[in-house]
């Protein structure tokens, strides 16, 4: 059998205490009490027993649903009639009763304001000011005292006044807390994620470096084995000359991986200059213009007379990684480098005519990502435009000069 939740016991209590409170208090009334009174008092105890059931259905749906936000609000209505019906049991029954009744009345009543108190601490993030709900029913104790004098009124007005205060600066303290509480809980969850993507990434690039070096220490390995076992002195040589290209290429990717980590360990601290675009497009395409004629790839450079602000070493590495990439993995026949203006900011474009980059799968190496992390250090980023269908087209957008 489901068990009820505790709101609902917490309110099915609060009902019965509010029909005790009321049979206490008519079992006071003196002898002349006009019924008509007494019925008025009844159907206010009435009313609110119809609106609490009423609403309890649709409290239970949101409980079930586990929608706290709609909760809180059917709650906080209750607890608004219920306010604003013992203020009117106030009027009602007050004229009736004994001073003794009465305080203890009071005493109840300022209870009451302590649950509405907690009741009305807001669950974060906090969009507005605190409920007034608290300051209902001691305002209407305060208002029947300075309007009916007695013996102890002044030193009613003058509890009821204090304990109010003392209850909504409580509220206030558990209201700090619970904000304070749901700060500390997002943090750990940014935390989290931030280790989690710290975690995949590390992942990804053990994946990306197994699958780089794999190939080439493979072929390096069946080199050294032809070269070592071969008879003819040719062919050895050739072995010996496939071998030694196979470990550059495993040193080229090692020191790839050593400037990816320097990168991510944000080791690395950027000296901005002021950089002109044509020189560093004029840079990198002669630095890439060996390896693009041995795979028959012509290079286009187009000149630009703009300048970023930029350390010269970290551009001149993310747009070498951009075309790098191309050469090696797009299976282009012509790659095109060039730079145009983009409000504040100047894009460098790298577009081939070859394979789509963006669809490959690990092995791609550690140029992008490392070109990325450069563009992010350096005040800009690094993006592949969708648009381009018949190859890659890569932009990486640096502040202007």
């Amino acid at each position: 059998m489901r068990r009820p939740h505790p709101i609902l016991i917490i309110q099915l209590l609060g009902m019965i205490i509010v029909l005790a409170a009321q049979l206490f208090a008519h079992a006071q009334l003196a002898d002349p009490t006009p019924p008509l009174t007494r019925a008025a008092s009844w159907a206010v105890v009435a009313g609110l027993l119809l609106f609490w059931l009423a609403l309890t259905p649709r409290l239970m749906r949101f409980l079930a649903a586990g929608d706290l936000h709609a909760t809180d609000r059917i709650i906080r209505r209750v607890l608004w009639v219920g306010s604003l019906g013992l203020v009117i049991q106030f009027i009602i029954l007050f004229p009736w009763l004994t001073t003794e009744v009465q305080l203890t009345i009071s005493a109840f009543s300022i209870g009451t304001v302590a649950i509405q108190a907690l009741a009305t601490v807001d669950r974060p993030p906090v969009t507005s000011r605190p409920s007034p709900m608290p300051l209902v029913i001691p305002a209407g104790l305060i208002g029947w005292y300075l309007f009916h004098a007695g013996p102890v009124a002044i030193a009613t007005i003058i509890l009821t006044a204090t304990m109010t205060a003392i209850l909504l600066l409580l509220r206030g303290t558990v209201q700090a807390q619970v904000n304070r509480a749901h700060t500390a809980v997002l943090a750990a969850e940014a935390a989290r994620a931030e280790v989690e993507a710290e975690r995949d990434a590390r992942t990804r690039f053990i994946a990306a470096a197994w699958h780089d070096l794999g190939q080439p220490i493979q072929a390096a390995r069946l080199f050294s084995d032809q070269a070592a076992r071969g008879s003819d002195p040719a062919h050895r040589a050739k072995a010996a000359a496939d071998a030694a290209i196979a470990f550059e290429s495993v040193e080229r990717q090692l020191r790839s991986m050593l400037d990816h980590l320097q990168l991510e360990g944000s080791r690395t601290r950027p000296a901005l200059v002021t950089l002109p675009a044509g020189r560093l497009i004029d840079g990198v395409a002669r630095l890439h213009a060996a390896a693009a004629a041995h795979a028959g790839i012509r290079l286009i450079v187009l000149p630009s007379r703009a300048a970023v602000r930029a350390d010269p070493d970290l551009a001149q590495r993310a747009l070498s990684n951009l075309v790098d990439n191309a050469i090696r993995h797009a299976r282009a026949r012509r790659i095109l480098i060039g730079a145009r203006r983009h409000g504040a900011c100047l894009q460098f474009w790298v577009i081939d005519d070859g394979r789509a980059t963006g669809q490959a799968t690990a092995g791609f190496g550690l140029g992008l990502p490392s070109s990325h992390r450069i563009a992010a250090l350096l005040g800009g980023t690094l993006r592949r435009d969708p648009r381009w269908c018949n190859g890659a087209a890569f932009r990486l957008e640096l502040p202007m000069a």
